[in-house]
């Protein structure tokens, strides 16, 4: 268990590097041929951790349901992401692995 925990929160370091290298604008590019972004994708990845141990299990998720609405399967961008967007990420991003 001890091993998934290291992989989780190195996982999400890196994650957690991509918002503070890139610039906002960067965060929002959606490649040709793509239908999201890297801000997106990183939503998704908590959203995604929150439905399977939480939501699965029968408990309620710790984030906000707007944040569920806005990166859970099927969705896409709606729009750019703001920058209080990418501060709600941020600060769910590593608090959110234990």
């Amino acid at each position: 268990m001890e091993a998934l925990f290291r992989t989780w929160e190195t996982s999400r370091g890196i994650y957690n590097g991509f918002l503070d290298k890139y610039t906002l604008e960067q965060l929002n590019f959606i490649p040709n041929g793509f239908s999201n972004n890297l801000i997106w994708n990183i939503g998704h990845i908590i959203v995604s951790q929150q439905g399977l141990i939480y939501r699965l299990s029968g408990n309620g998720t710790i984030i906000p349901i707007t944040m569920t609405e806005k990166y859970k399967n099927g969705t896409r961008p709606s729009g750019n992401a703001t920058a209080e967007d990418l501060e709600e990420i941020k600060s769910n991003l590593i608090p959110l692995i234990s």
